[in-house]
């Protein structure tokens, strides 16, 4: 997936999730949720689609984006925020969520648009990361089953 479509995909995605939860739900200004959104976006994209993803796999990404995410919104909330009875947590946690579920998705897009390019995932590098599975075959060994036949 070329960079700027990738970007757009995941500006529109977070776009649309945070002005439902933030917007609709919290009642957070516009303009707030839209500065929200093309930070998160960058950090995020940055942070968890180019450095993250490729390491490991999309649950660990994922969950790496909830912690982005939780943190950025939760900041970004406290400096805009005038109401000292606003729920920054909250509405931080369940934007969270949604984001996070949001990226799962849009991980197995970037692999699966990668896959489809002819482009190798295979930059994974620990050998604990790597999904490599192997079976052991051979006979068994018993040294008292010989002497007596």
């Amino acid at each position: 997936m070329r960079i700027f479509t990738a970007l757009g995909a995941k500006f529109l995605l977070t776009f649309a999730i945070l002005s439902f939860v933030l917007g609709l739900i919290f009642q957070v200004n516009f303009g707030y949720v839209f500065v929200v959104s093309v930070a998160l976006t960058f950090i995020s994209y940055l942070i968890g689609d180019l450095f993250i993803l490729p390491k490991t796999n999309n649950t660990i990404a994922s969950i790496a984006d909830f912690g982005l995410a939780f943190a950025g919104i939760s900041f970004l909330l406290a400096l805009v925020n005038e109401n000292p009875n606003f729920p920054i947590v909250t509405a931080a946690f369940f934007a969270s969520v949604g984001l996070a579920v949001a990226e799962f998705l849009f991980h197995r897009l970037i692999t699966l648009n990668n896959k489809v390019e002819g482009k190798s995932d295979d930059r994974r590098n620990t050998a604990l990361l790597k999904e490599n599975y192997a079976m052991e075959a051979a006979e068994e060994f018993d040294y008292k089953s010989k002497e007596k036949r």
